[in-house]
């Protein structure tokens, strides 16, 4: 992402100020989230993103790409029992700061990852409007996909499902 001139900032998103000041005289156009925990307490996935939201709002941030999962919001009957029974604490979370978005000014788009695997780029990452999408894709497909949408209108106000073609679940998992 540095040879693109991404700028990285470092904090707690759980520290509303440490986030405010983030943006403190910066220009930034987009800001892509990904935050997320299993083992913390408290976990991010609602208060850090809300807390980069409304830091980005109120600093005049126009672009927000947030990445929740399958399962969250409008997505929970996609995914398959055991992932809901496993991510049965996050999804709600998720469901919260994907509202929280929503309901903001931010021209946001949601991406919704399946299964992630960490193997190298296939090149055939796709994202799906379909509410009954599921699938599995790997990270570097993923971070490909998020960099194609920041400039991209068409998804903006919309929550999308990202997968790989070729990828089955659960066989692709293993």
């Amino acid at each position: 992402m540095e040879p693109l001139g991404v700028e990285f900032v470092v904090g707690d998103a759980l520290d509303l100020p440490t986030v405010e000041a983030a943006f403190v005289d910066k220009d930034y156009t987009s800001v892509v989230t990904t935050i997320a925990c299993f083992s913390c307490e408290p976990k991010p996935d609602y208060l850090g993103n809300r807390n980069i939201f409304d830091a980005a709002e109120a600093a005049g941030v126009k672009r927000m790409i947030l990445m929740t999962t399958v399962g969250s919001g409008d997505s929970y009957d996609a995914a398959p029992f055991p992932a809901r029974n496993f991510l049965k604490d996050i999804l709600p979370l998720k469901t919260q700061a994907e509202d929280h978005l929503m309901a903001s000014s931010l021209d946001y788009t949601i991406i919704r990852p399946g299964g992630l695997k960490s193997g190298p780029a296939t090149g055939r990452g796709y994202l799906s409007n379909s509410r009954e999408a599921f699938g599995i894709i790997n990270r570097a497909d993923l971070a490909g996909l998020v960099v194609n949408i920041i400039d991209d209108n068409t998804t903006i106000g919309k929550a999308l499902a990202a997968m790989d073609a070729d990828m089955v679940f659960p066989w692709s998992m293993f």
